[in-house]
């Protein structure tokens, strides 16, 4: 799988990208939260227009731009996963001048094995 890098503000390490969409999903959810209850504290009459409408709008812009990249992973993995589906090995190829055994019989391959000397269409 391949691995994403994620930098905060106090650490930096490197993270699976499944485990980095969980993270940035419960991370969105968490400040999805914090915003109702500004939300019910305003309605409530705790706190004023002007501070309200600041930090309101900064957590939700946070929160927005965490599910964004967190449902841009999601279409990475997808991807990956569909085409790690389409990239499964073929068997390998018949091998030339052999043939295959059928109850004892050798079948030859259809193509020969050494190139034919023979003329060209409009080269005689």
């Amino acid at each position: 799988m391949k691995r994403l890098l994620c930098v905060s503000d106090s650490t930096s390490g490197q993270y699976s990208a499944d485990t980095l969409q969980a993270l940035l999903q419960t991370a969105a959810q968490e400040i999805e939260e914090e915003t109702e209850n500004l939300v019910q504290s305003f309605l409530d009459n705790e706190q004023e227009v002007d501070e309200f409408l600041t930090e309101f709008l900064s957590k939700r812009k946070t929160a927005h731009l965490r599910r964004i990249k967190a449902e841009k992973i999601t279409s990475i993995i997808s991807q990956q996963n569909a085409h790690s589906a389409h990239t499964t090995p073929y068997p390998p190829p018949p091998t030339a001048g052999g043939g295959m055994a059928y109850g004892g019989a050798q079948w030859a391959t259809p193509y020969p094995s050494q190139p034919l000397n023979m003329p060209l269409p409009g080269y005689h």
